[in-house]
């Protein structure tokens, strides 16, 4: 019987089989030949890999559009050369439901994108095994990888160095017991990747958590523009950072992520590290947690690795340590002139809420609830041994403390000024409508005047005491209440703490000596 019009078409547009081309699919016979004839052959159309463990000695070239599609887990391109598995120089190429395993522990990649200027590449619904680089990217664009899984693995997804990748998402993927970072991009200023998204991602752990290890982030990027990293689970990294931004570009967001017990290194202290200016982060509506009492400190947010000139948004996030003891802290960062907003968050059984090696610059600190902490605020603990070898300390100018409840603090609750380590005064400071219930600090020094301080409307609860020395040029202390009692009126003038406490001045209350406030601290 004759063929129908009909008929032909469906033949012409039926899969092309790599069995048909001589492919066996035993894992000893070298399929390399025959299923790169297949591939040629199913250019613009759609090529099928049925189950079997079919052996790849050398890179399978794919030089036209088409789709690649097997049966999951089962369709097994079993790779043992020095390069990815498929190497995809054309646009509009997906590949689904293939599984990529190296016969040796991470000794070959799975897929290279490559060629000038590729794009519109999907990969999906595929797993990978003992491969590095997983995805290799080179210079592509609109590049999708969803619902892969990736097990002992290197790289799950890597930029090639000196490269441009632009649109590409990395979504609803699962990686564990990685042996370097997840996703991974190195490029630089002049040249930047553009428009990143992670997101909905599950990364748990790395193999040799919880040894520290360099590379074991669940990201780490280096000038990207515009990043989006949201609502991934991330726990149990091993690396320097969960997330390590260097240089990026333009706004990245890090959204609705959790994470949890990441062990940093290398001088790194952050789950979040932000190094070398990564420009206008915001980083909300984030879970940080540490539940393993035995791993060593680390900051939700490390900053500490230079003067930090870019906006830095930290909202609605909560931070919950293990204990007091100081194993999770929220922030430490080393000045900066860029905008830091920390508004409406929680941190809950921290060491310290954030250290500063030296004082904030263009801050608002608002919002926020401090339980259970060992220290509050404090902009002298940092050591100059300590990010970097920092050797200043003290000072900040046009900050904002507002609206923040500190409940159960172990030590102070705030200290602002200078400190052994740096002569920078506060310059232009308003603290004000706080609940404080254990020590404020405000400090000077006689060379080094603090100017324009403001104290107002807080709640010293119980024996919380205020203390900001006579070091200061127009300081403006009234309306707090100490102990139940407002201080609405500044009373003196008296010559110290011995005739103040005479005057019925109380501890913490305050008083003025000639044209200096002081208060009664004894």
């Amino acid at each position: 019987m004759a063929l129908t019009k009909a008929h032909s078409r469906m033949i012409e547009n039926a899969p092309v089989n790599v069995k048909d081309f001589g492919a066996t699919g035993d894992g000893s016979t070298d399929d390399t030949s025959a299923i790169q004839a297949a591939v040629t052959a199913a250019a613009n159309k759609s090529l099928y890999i049925p189950a079997g463990e079919y052996l790849i000695t050398s890179n399978i070239t794919v030089s036209s559009p088409m789709k690649i599609d097997g049966d999951g887990y089962s369709s097994w391109l079993k790779g043992n050369g020095a390069s990815g598995t498929l190497s995809i120089t054309a646009s509009n190429v997906s590949v689904h439901n293939i599984r990529f395993q190296s016969s040796a522990a991470a000794s070959a990649g799975a897929i290279r994108i490559e060629g000038t200027n590729n794009a519109d590449i999907l990969v999906e619904n595929c797993f990978f095994n003992l491969c590095s680089p997983v995805i290799h990217l080179f210079t592509c664009n609109n590049i999708m990888v969803q619902n892969c899984t990736f097990d002992r693995t290197g790289y799950g997804v890597l930029q090639a160095v000196g490269e441009v990748s632009s649109n590409v998402i990395v979504d609803s993927c699962i990686a564990k017991n990685m042996n370097t970072d997840f996703i991974e991009a190195n490029c630089t200023n002049t040249a930047p990747s553009e428009f990143w998204t992670i997101t909905n991602c599950i990364y748990t752990g790395h193999e040799t958590y919880p040894t520290p290890e360099t590379e074991g982030r669940f990201v780490g990027i280096t000038s990207v523009k515009h990043v989006n990293i949201s609502n991934n689970l991330v726990k149990n990294v091993a690396g320097d950072a969960a997330i390590h931004l260097e240089d990026s570009l333009g706004e990245t967001i890090i959204t609705g992520n959790q994470f949890d017990n990441i062990v940093t290194s290398g001088g790194n202290e952050g789950y979040i590290y932000l190094l070398n200016n990564a420009e206008d982060v915001i980083i909300t509506s984030n879970v940080f947690q540490r539940t393993n009492a035995a791993l060593g400190q680390a900051y939700a947010v490390d900053m500490s690795s230079n003067v930090y000139t870019h906006s830095v948004t930290f909202s609605n996030n909560r931070v919950i340590g293990e204990s007091v003891s100081g194993n999770l802290d929220g922030f430490k960062m080393f000045g900066g002139t860029g905008r830091k907003i920390i508004t409406n968050n929680i941190f809950e059984s921290v060491g310290t809420c954030m250290t500063f090696a030296r004082g904030p610059d263009n801050m608002v600190f608002s919002g926020n609830q401090i339980y259970s902490a060992n220290e509050g605020i404090d902009c002298t603990a940092c050591p100059s041994s300590t990010g970097g070898g920092l050797a200043t300390g003290g000072g900040g100018d046009n900050i904002l403390i507002q609206g923040n409840v500190f409940t159960s603090i172990t030590n102070n609750d705030l200290v602002l000024g200078v400190n052994t380590n740096g002569t920078t005064p506060l310059d232009d400071v308003t603290i004000i409508d706080n609940i404080f219930d254990s020590a404020v600090i405000i400090n000077g020094n006689a060379s080094n005047q603090n100017a324009d301080v403001t104290i107002a409307n807080n709640v010293f609860r119980g024996s919380a005491t205020l203390t900001s020395d006579s070091n200061g040029l127009r300081q403006m202390v009234y309306d707090n209440t100490f102990a139940g009692q407002r201080v609405s009126e500044v009373v003196g003038p008296y010559a110290n703490d011995t005739a103040a406490a005479s005057a019925s001045v109380p501890v913490g209350g305050i008083y003025r000596n000639g044209s200096i406030l002081q208060i009664r601290v004894s």
